[in-house]
């Protein structure tokens, strides 16, 4: 080979070190303060994308800045160089280099006009870049709460008693329990508990096993909005702020605050010793509406704080020891003199499921809430949050949304305001009225990654693989599920059941996979007109035929492995909303593709 066409290995790797050098100076490697506090890249997360941008732009700008130094240099060394030769009268007439020693001077004036302006973009970067910290995430060390969400396919008593050791096992420290229509209400109220809920024996039992196992107990009951479950009954139709909703109870009206404190004192009796109940209080949308609420408060704030506060005074005159937890949202724009209102009431949970909170919140609301409050919790999501139909949790969001809140916690630090626990909600519906979104057993998976991440201070390889062994799971579990996933097989309780719902998912893949070739290549205008690719309803048809196969593979195995772990009722409710639904979906697109094919 001809030499001149090898790559020079020297200059190649120079370059290669010089840009290391660089990079690590930038990251603060190399510092000439030796008590600066250095972060490996990997250990630290930006806290906005923007500022993200700001950090690469600042980088861009240093080896612009490096690149001008170099140029001037160079250019200064070429003027010296002329100067020389114009005084010596080599090489050239005296013109012909003043003319180019002017030309260089010009050059010079304007690398250093560059310069500077480099160097006041840079500066300016730097400022910003001065205000932001970088953020350093460790493992959470507070509470760990799992939701119990039962207004949707609540597990049966042995099924939920079996859960409690698998949750220990998996990070958490307690349970929040919201029981709807699944506690055993009795006397004036009675209509509220479905037919076969829990009974007190059963509410028994999961205190018993929940102090065997250390896990602390924190009920949770609706008492402002998302009262769907008691309005909806005709003799508490009086009730509701707007009649017709059933959603939010009217502050108001005679017999509210009885109806309330009746549920609260049956909660309480039956879950001696606790430190915490939590007493809802989010998404109050139909406040201060009716005519009653408008006569007797002078605003929206003054209504709902006015409510929590005789809520939460019942409470602590029959249980002075008991703490009262709410809802944050409807607090995070008020003022601090309207928050300050509650102060000596209750605690705020601060609820978000996002994967990302970096610009969620109000900005100075956490500000607000640290003026006024010594303690919150903080609420993240491990299923039902991502998507009201859901059948598997999306897991990359919820792992992101720990991620999230570790980052938020971390930069509290320094208000005073202690975060005491997380709940890891876990939604079974969106409201009492929506379909079913991620059962149970769907969301294990979720769970684990997400306490493993809160106990780890981050996501890694060792979360999932330790979640994968404490499974029971043959090989690494799922975390990104897709078009491409396949069914499961694992040995935690209830992982016959999370192995149909991932049949049935397969079924519901190949399905949309048929279903998505009519509006591409199966339209009016392309029959019409005889433009009609058989090869693309062949393949539509082996979809359906695909999916059907998995449908009633799913059917199959949900009658056995749902009825150990769920009610008739509810498994009823699922195979139709879901299969039957889906199988119906299949067979009138496969009656499309059959008229289609004949017709073409």
């Amino acid at each position: 080979m001809n030499r001149t066409n090898r790559i020079r290995p020297l200059p190649v790797i120079l370059c290669v070190i010089l840009f290391i050098l660089l990079s690590l100076k930038f990251f603060g490697y190399l510092s000439s303060d030796s008590n600066t506090k250095t972060l490996p890249h990997d250990d630290f997360k930006l806290d906005t994308k923007d500022n993200r941008a700001k950090l690469e732009d600042a980088a861009q700008l240093r080896l612009e800045l490096d690149a001008k130094i170099v140029q001037l240099q160079e250019a200064k060394e070429k003027i010296e160089q002329l100067n020389k030769l114009s005084n010596q009268h080599k090489c050239e007439s005296k013109g012909d280099l003043e003319k180019k020693l002017i030309s260089s001077q010009q050059a010079y004036e304007k690398l250093k006009a560059d310069k500077s302006k480099v160097e006041k973009e840079l500066s300016e970067k730097d400022s910003q870049l001065a205000k932001y910290t970088l953020t350093t995430t460790s493992p959470f060390e507070g509470q760990k709460l799992v939701h119990f969400d039962l207004k949707g396919a609540p597990p049966k008593i042995k099924y939920l008693l079996q859960l409690l050791p698998l949750f220990k096992k998996l990070g958490a420290t307690g349970l929040l329990m919201e029981y709807e229509d699944m506690f055993p209400y009795t006397g004036n109220i009675s209509v509220l508990a479905r037919n076969n809920s829990y009974t007190a024996q059963d509410i028994a039992k999961i205190h018993t096993t929940a102090t065997q196992l250390k896990l602390t107990i924190i009920p949770l009951i609706q008492t402002f909005g998302h009262m769907e479950f008691v309005l909806k009954h005709d003799q508490f139709t009086h009730l509701n702020e707007v009649s017709h909703h059933k959603m939010v109870i009217c502050s108001g009206c005679n017999g509210s605050y009885e109806l309330i404190e009746e549920m609260i004192r049956q909660i309480m009796t039956l879950h001696p010793g606790i430190d915490y109940i939590h007493i809802g209080g989010d998404e109050v949308y139909d406040l201060y509406k009716h005519k009653h609420t408008r006569g007797k408060f002078i605003s929206k704030e003054k209504l709902f704080t006015t409510h929590i506060m005789q809520v939460s005074s019942y409470i602590n005159s029959h249980w002075s020891n008991v703490r009262v937890i709410i809802w944050d949202d409807m607090l995070r724009t008020w003022s601090v003199d309207h928050i300050a209102n509650l102060k000596d009431y209750v605690i705020p949970m601060v609820w978000a499921y996002w994967s990302n909170l970096d610009e969620y919140f109000p900005t100075g609301m956490w500000q607000r809430y640290a003026k006024v409050f010594r303690e919150v919790w903080i609420a993240s999501a491990f299923k039902g949050a991502g998507g009201s139909d859901n059948d598997f949790p999306p897991i990359q969001q919820h792992v992101g949304n720990q991620e999230s809140w570790l980052k938020i916690i971390a930069s509290l630090q320094d208000t005073g305001m202690t975060v005491t626990g997380i709940a890891l909600t876990g939604w079974s519906r969106y409201d009492h009225f929506a379909n079913m979104v991620e059962l149970l057993p769907a969301g294990i998976t979720s769970l684990a990654l997400c306490l493993g991440v809160l106990e780890a201070g981050e996501m890694n390889h060792k979360v999932v693989m330790t979640a994968t062994h404490l499974l029971g799971c043959p090989k690494n579990i799922t975390v990104a599920i897709n078009r491409k996933y396949q069914a499961e097989e694992c040995s935690f309780t209830g992982s016959a059941a999370f192995y149909a719902i991932g049949i049935y998912y397969q079924g519901t893949i190949h399905y949309d996979r048929a279903r998505n070739v009519i509006p591409t290549w199966h339209t009016r205008f392309q029959r019409k007109r005889g433009r009609i690719s058989p090869f693309r309803l062949e393949r539509a048809y082996a979809e359906c035929m695909e999916s059907k196969k998995y449908l009633l593979k799913a059917q199959k195995i949900v009658r056995t492995s749902f009825a150990k772990l769920f009610y008739v009722r509810d498994i009823q409710e699922w195979m139709i909303t879901k299969i039957i639904t889906k199988l119906a979906n299949v067979d009138s697109l496969l009656k499309k593709l059959e008229d289609y094919k004949v017709a073409s």
